[in-house]
């Protein structure tokens, strides 16, 4: 055993240290410790220090992300071109135009270009989207050409020509292979309709199945101002083009107007303004919705007089007079003449050069167009009878 003073020591440190810790000596009193009834002692649960929060993170960079797999640039396509294939009537020394809907790459395309039989071609660009080649020495007026655009031209986004296009040409041919469709009334016939009848009506049925054909078939139409712009200049069309013209301007065009609207296949409608008036006609409001939708105006004179057998005051007043009053109701630019039953002579085509016009036409039941003669446009009648078929045979290849 300690000696008592070692045992008065030891009991004064235990005594002091549990002084400075602020603890309580364990309870070694039993009556405390087995008492059946406690008092909480909120106390204790205060004492307790608090669990201190985690320690933030510092921020962790973001995960790679997978590593993207390379797009495929879309296919580059040509939209339109001069000459449309098949054109025999270009003049000689008239330069060749491709049209694109994408920018190009410029040295790609013009290594994928060729003329068959060889002809050295010199290269511009109107934009990186419209390239010109002007041959170095005039086509020859015995020749048929082919030009090649070979598949390897690209787009400057890396995109492929989608597929290798050809066109044929020629010089001093037939003309532009560009068909104008005739039509004047639509309405259903029955079977006592006489032959004057059915010569000049088309029922809305045999339209839409027209209509829908051309569309399906990627048939594009322009307007007389686009086929000026191509046989005087040389400026390109879409692959496909042909233009649907509508005569006299009667009431019922109303009624399949939207025929055209749906298909965006839109027509020209060339106006007798002296009809307006009439009820089986297109008045000036009816006019004005159908321009609205897209329907292109053009002349058909004043009051339809043949325009061969009237005096010159008289002929002038029809191509003159129906352009201005077409201009002022309608708020349109007035290119466009239709001959009166086709009649006209060589005054009628100076006077419509003469007072704006570019083009006018006729009934001349040809799809070849010549760059020479403007005001002598051919036309094919479509009638009651024509079938589906009958149109793809009128149609170029």
């Amino acid at each position: 055993m300690w000696p008592t003073r070692h045992r008065w020591g030891h009991a004064l440190l235990v005594l002091a240290a549990l002084a400075l810790s602020g603890c309580q000596a364990p309870p070694d009193d039993p009556a405390w410790a087995h008492s059946s009834v406690r008092t909480p002692d909120t106390s204790i649960a205060q004492a307790q220090p608090s669990i201190p929060s985690a320690t933030p993170l510092p921020p962790s960079s973001p995960s790679p992300s997978p590593t993207a797999l390379p797009t495929t640039p879309p296919p580059a396509h040509v939209l339109a071109t001069y000459p449309v294939s098949g054109d025999m009537s270009m003049p000689p020394g008239r330069p060749l135009s491709l049209v694109f809907d994408t920018p190009m790459d410029r040295a790609s395309v013009e290594a994928a270009v060729s003329v068959s039989p060889r002809v050295t071609l010199h290269f511009t660009w109107e934009s990186d989207r419209q390239l010109v080649a002007t041959p170095t020495e005039p086509w020859s007026a015995d020749a048929e050409y082919t030009l090649t655009l070979e598949d390897t031209a690209r787009s400057t986004s890396g995109g492929r020509l989608a597929a290798s296009h050809t066109l044929t040409f020629g010089s001093g041919g037939t003309g532009a292979p560009i068909p104008v469709l005739m039509y004047h009334h639509f309405a259903h016939l029955d079977a006592t309709a006489s032959q004057s009848v059915l010569v000049w009506t088309v029922s809305p049925e045999a339209l839409a199945e027209q209509l829908a054909y051309l569309q399906s078939h990627a048939w594009q139409t322009i307007t007389p101002t686009q086929l000026a712009d191509y046989l005087a200049e040389g400026k390109p069309l879409p692959l496909k083009p042909l233009m649907i013209t509508i005569d006299d301007g009667y009431r019922e065009v109303r009624d399949v107007s939207h025929l055209f609207v749906e298909s965006g296949l839109m027509p020209v409608l060339f106006v007798v303004t002296d009809y307006t008036e009439y009820s089986a006609y297109l008045s000036w409001p009816d006019l004005a919705e159908l321009v609205a939708q897209g329907f292109i105006i053009g002349s058909h004179s004043m009051d339809h007089s043949s325009l061969r057998e009237i005096s010159e005051a008289a002929r002038e007043q029809q191509i003159v007079g129906s352009k201005a009053l077409l201009e002022e109701h309608l708020g349109v630019s007035i290119d466009a003449f239709c001959y009166p039953s086709g009649s006209f002579n060589q005054h009628t085509k100076e006077l419509l050069a003469q007072n704006g016009y570019r083009t006018a036409f006729s009934l001349n039941e040809t799809i070849y167009q010549q760059p020479d003669d403007p005001f002598f446009i051919g036309r094919i009648r479509i009638d009651y009878r024509t079938t589906c078929d009958d149109l793809i045979a009128i149609l170029p290849e």
